[in-house]
């Protein structure tokens, strides 16, 4: 027979005394909860945090006690498996997705200010101390969000579109605003009638969707709230939602040519793989954007996320940059013309400096040197490298 019960790690950690902090994760155990678990876990909150996972169905494989050995000691797990789903599209009473377990949580936690995240959802380290500090006279604080391509964890640009606050962004007219449930903290003491409403769906979704819609409106009745000013969580775009077509044209009209070749010029190679990954993702211009981005990431030492965008869009190219970048061997230059001779240069060098050795990377920067033209981005950079590294050198 199945056990479903109350599950606690860290729970005698503040003895009895409430919690600084309180974070509620509904979740039907998708394995993307790992990662927003150790988002949390790498909090930089100066104060002690408590966990609530509520389980609303079975259909992943995440291993919350697997977790939770990586727990830090200012913070505590409790896990809530009732063995039914509270959501009525999986059987239960409540018309909401996740049922009524954020409006349950948000009444057990144990904690004046509350913060939610979805579980296929991330935060920056600094997310609860930001609104943490900003909710302190007030009802209730948002952030801002990153929306992320399903690609790889790389934000696209900050979401100055729609989740910007009351009376701003593309909902401002209509519904006087927007703030994404995993931007939002509340103070449950001064906001309870709003927290019910966690488990209502909006009006018109039979799916169950829109209760941050309808708590947001109930949000709206409180006239003392703030934002950070910071984006600090990350939402996952996915084509099947009706919005996509409208955050890509969003995006789009936010991308700033030549910005990634010249803060990889810079050796500022996270802010680069960012730009490459994004301008790649939103002008459907793969093979040559994601080597680019995958350069970076190997230059800045995150072998795992450029190992994934080379499986995704590396694997199966005739690409030369490709090529040049996952070849065992050096690639021959003589039958290519001058641009693509350059750029698989530039490539080779990058594989070869990510894997340690600097003096043959520094062989093939030369060779890009040699024969791009004098606008080619390969050949700026590889200027560029060679400079820096002449400069450590001396």
């Amino acid at each position: 027979m199945e056990q479903f019960a109350i599950t606690s790690w860290g729970s005698g950690l503040t003895r009895g005394k409430q919690f600084d902090v309180a974070v509620v994760i509904p979740t039907v155990l998708r394995p993307s909860l790992a990662r927003a678990l150790r988002s949390v876990f790498a909090q930089d909150i100066d104060g002690t945090v408590q966990i609530l996972i509520g389980v609303d169905a079975h259909e992943g494989s995440a291993d919350i006690a697997a977790e939770s050995a990586h727990l830090p000691p200012n913070m505590a797990i409790t896990v809530i498996d009732p063995g039914y789903s509270t959501a009525r599209n999986r059987g239960g009473l409540h018309d909401a997705l996740g049922g009524s377990l954020r409006a349950a949580l948000s009444l057990l936690a144990h904690a004046r200010y509350v913060a939610y995240l979805d579980d296929d959802c991330w935060w920056a380290p600094h997310h609860l101390s930001s609104l943490h500090e900003t909710i302190q006279t007030r009802d209730w604080a948002y952030g801002l969000r990153y929306y992320v391509g399903p690609a790889a964890p790389l934000p696209l640009g900050i979401d100055t579109f729609e989740s910007v606050g009351p009376n701003l962004g593309s909902y401002a007219k209509n519904e006087g605003g927007f703030c994404d449930t995993n931007t939002l903290m509340i103070d449950k003491t001064r906001c309870e009638a709003a927290i019910l409403r966690w488990s209502r769906a909006q009006r018109g979704h039979p799916s169950g969707r829109g209760a941050d819609r309808v708590v947001f409106a109930a949000l709206l009745e409180h006239e003392k709230y703030g934002g950070t000013g910071k984006p600090t969580a990350y939402y996952e775009i996915s084509e099947n939602d009706n919005m996509h077509d409208a955050r890509i044209g969003f995006l789009r009209k936010e991308l700033k040519p030549l910005e990634g070749y010249e803060r990889f010029a810079r050796g500022d190679y996270l802010s680069a793989a960012v730009n490459f990954y994004r301008h790649a993702y939103l002008t459907h211009n793969p093979p040559y954007g994601m080597a680019w981005a995958c350069c970076a990431l190997l230059r800045m030492g995150d072998r795992r996320t450029a190992a994934r965008l080379s499986t995704q869009f590396g694997a199966a190219t005739d690409d030369p940059c490709w090529q040049a970048l996952t070849a065992q061997q050096s690639p021959e230059l003589e039958a290519q013309d001058a641009t693509t001779a350059c750029r698989m240069a530039f490539f080779r060098s990058q594989r070869l400096i990510a894997d340690g050795d600097r003096e043959g990377g520094a062989r093939w920067l030369r060779r890009a040197l040699q024969t791009g033209g004098p606008d080619q981005p390969e050949r700026i950079v590889a200027q560029a490298e060679l400079e820096r590294m002449d400069r450590k050198a001396g």
